[in-house]
């Protein structure tokens, strides 16, 4: 990513601009604006703004998905993560433009960390299955063992 966001090679970027590319994404995937994302990188908020416009820009399937999602919970009143999971956000449709916001930061942050979830239980279930078959056979072999003459 911080290749495509830099036009160069894989090789060529550095650790800073690696770091930094990072950091940024998951800022701007959280819904963290321009102000906190320059004030915790120790950017200016121009080039913050900058950094988020090229992201969007190189990425546009990522805040078409962002945009769709929120419309999404506004519609229904709920994301939903990978698996199927609900969350319901009610303050989708606050008032209060500070809810509101918070909701919509939310909406794409249920989604990411739920079905982040959803895969690493996914992921656990299938190991603890292939533990127990690997403890069976290994379990199984020792009693064959045992009355091999």
């Amino acid at each position: 990513m911080a290749a495509a966001l830099y036009g160069k090679s894989a090789l060529e970027v550095t650790v800073k601009e690696r770091t930094l590319v990072k950091k940024t994404t998951l800022a701007i995937m959280y819904g963290q604006g321009a102000g906190s994302v320059a004030k915790d990188l120790e950017l200016t908020i121009a080039a913050a703004n900058m950094f988020k416009d090229k992201f969007f820009k190189t990425y546009s399937r990522v805040k078409l998905w962002m945009d769709e999602s929120i419309a999404h919970c506004r519609a229904k009143g709920y994301v939903v993560t990978i698996s199927g999971r609900r969350r319901y956000l009610s303050d989708i449709h606050s008032k209060n433009d500070s809810d509101k916001a918070r909701a919509e930061r939310q909406t794409i942050n249920s989604t990411i960390q739920g079905s982040a979830a959803d895969l690493m239980l996914l992921g656990m279930v299938k190991v603890s299955v292939k533990l127990e078959e690997w403890r069976r056979a290994k379990e199984a072999k020792k009693v064959s063992d045992a009355f091999r003459v």
